[in-house]
């Protein structure tokens, strides 16, 4: 096996997980991020029988990841019928300015091509929303009473931002409700809701 063969290796593993993103990679694969990790920056030799084993868990093509190219003339390493999300920080959707994704994350889902996600952080809606949990947002889709949603707040000094059921309280006006009674309900006249809940990932440590 020649050097050019590890190395297309290592560079077409780095892009299988720029393109699909590390979580989406270690879910069809169902290795250790270190080992993903360390090959993909070449801290890791990838031998022959370690090469057809991702290719098969990430169901590429046999030998493809010894190729000098994988896209363009090649083959495409995105997923038929599925669609990139871009994994956005909390400070960018508070801030309104969405900045560059974190992560991506894949979904086979119809989503329009705003949506979003954003990685769970605090523990509001514990237990069903954990934190390391990733939430899919679609801000095209009206909320309606028990749907899970993103709001901001109003008041562009102090912005935050919150994942929260949503509850009408009547037929004009709503609140924001936390799982864990330790929070406190938010007045809906407080925040501008800017997108639905249309999926949940739980990640398991």
């Amino acid at each position: 096996m020649s050097f050019d063969v590890r190395k297309n290796r290592q560079i077409n593993l780095q892009r299988v997980v720029k393109t699909l993103g590390i979580s989406k990679v270690l879910e069809l694969t169902g290795r250790q991020r270190s080992q993903v990790s360390d090959c993909a920056a070449g801290r890791r030799t990838i031998g022959e029988k370690l090469a057809r084993s991702f290719e098969t868990e990430l169901g590429l093509e046999p030998g493809c990841l010894d190729l000098p190219l994988i896209e363009g003339e090649g083959l495409s390493i995105k997923p038929v019928g599925q669609r990139q999300v871009p994994l956005l920080s909390w400070l960018s959707v508070r801030s309104g300015r969405f900045d560059d994704p974190i992560d991506i994350l894949t979904t086979d889902m119809k989503l329009s091509e705003n949506a979003y996600a954003l990685e769970i952080t605090d523990i509001a809606m514990f237990p069903v929303f954990k934190p390391g949990d990733r939430v899919i947002i679609d801000p095209n889709i009206e909320p309606v009473p028990g749907d899970f949603v993103l709001a901001v707040s109003k008041d562009r000094d102090h912005a935050e931002a919150y994942f929260r059921k949503f509850r009408m309280q009547t037929q004009s006006s709503f609140c924001l409700v936390p799982l864990n009674a330790d929070f406190p309900q938010i007045d809906g006249e407080s925040v501008k809701v800017i997108g639905v809940m249309v999926e949940h990932r739980i990640y398991r440590k």
